[in-house]
């Protein structure tokens, strides 16, 4: 039977939490899919406001600026953003790496208007406005954006309305600011990579021909078998595929050497997460 392991909390793209080394199981392509990711740190401090403001410093000065419980994503709680000019909101500040890629993100509900997530970072205000269209759809959606600083390690990100985006009512939940070139799921705090694992009934002979299928959507830039043994260097089989694609894959030994198979998903040829066979 197939085993998975976690060593933390995890949470669906609902917002409901999955307890320690328990799957993640999502829509699929043919019903339920399990989720597989790498491993993470949230940097945000009290990142679904169930603290309320608790590391939250204010951003001008917004009617209304509060924690409700009426509308949540994450936890029991979301911040209540309304607006009526620029500049109002929350913000956090941080000390970030250089030359590191990181991603901020958030997810928001908006009423009216539409909010924006900011990073200043280098000198430069980083900005990502909601589309129009999500005002007044009932949903959670989340907004992006990865930078990478190149002169200074204190950043600050803010929540809100900038000088782009327009005044409204938006609801804020999930912060997460995480040293990647990617978003992954939200996590509070650490998140552990998870590993999923299975038994083969015919054990598969790696110095014989042998095929592998298997129907994946993967979230990160690259996915790929690979074969690992005495040497550095793994071998690959098959074609790498581009995220949020959703592709049969199928690979073929034909001329094999005598090495173990594990999956793996990659990124820049670096083994990430998805580990077994």
């Amino acid at each position: 039977l197939p085993t998975f392991t976690r060593n933390s909390v995890a949470y669906l793209s609902d917002g409901t939490q999955v307890v320690a080394n328990q799957p993640r199981f999502e829509q699929g392509k043919f019903g339920k899919a399990v989720m597989v990711e790498e491993g993470t740190t949230n940097l945000v401090l009290n990142p679904s406001f169930e603290n309320d403001l608790t590391n939250w410093g204010g951003w001008g000065s917004p009617p209304t600026r509060d924690v409700v419980t009426t509308q949540k994503l994450y936890g029991s709680k979301a911040l209540r953003l309304i607006t009526n000019g620029n500049n109002q909101g929350v913000r956090q500040s941080f000390t970030i790496s250089l030359g590191v890629p990181y991603t901020l993100s958030v997810w928001v509900k908006v009423i009216t208007g539409r909010p924006v997530i900011m990073a200043h970072c280098d000198g430069r205000y980083l900005t990502v406005e909601a589309p129009a269209k999500w005002a007044g759809d009932e949903q959670w959606h989340r907004l992006t954006h990865t930078f990478t600083a190149s002169t200074t390690t204190n950043i600050h990100i803010y929540l809100g309305k900038s000088a782009g985006g327009a005044v409204g009512e938006y609801y804020f939940d999930g912060v997460q600011l995480e040293a990647k070139p990617y978003l992954t799921s939200f996590t509070d705090g650490t998140r552990a990579a998870e590993r999923l694992t299975t038994t083969l009934h015919d054990k598969i002979d790696v110095t014989d021909q042998w095929t592998i299928e298997c129907r994946l959507k993967p979230n990160l830039f690259q996915f790929a078998l690979t074969g690992t043994g005495s040497r550095a260097a793994a071998w690959q089989l098959g074609k790498y595929y581009q995220a949020n694609k959703t592709n049969v894959i199928l690979w073929k030994n034909n001329n094999p050497p005598a090495y173990n198979i594990e999956l793996a998903v990659m990124n820049n040829h670096k083994r990430r997460d998805c580990r077994g066979l």
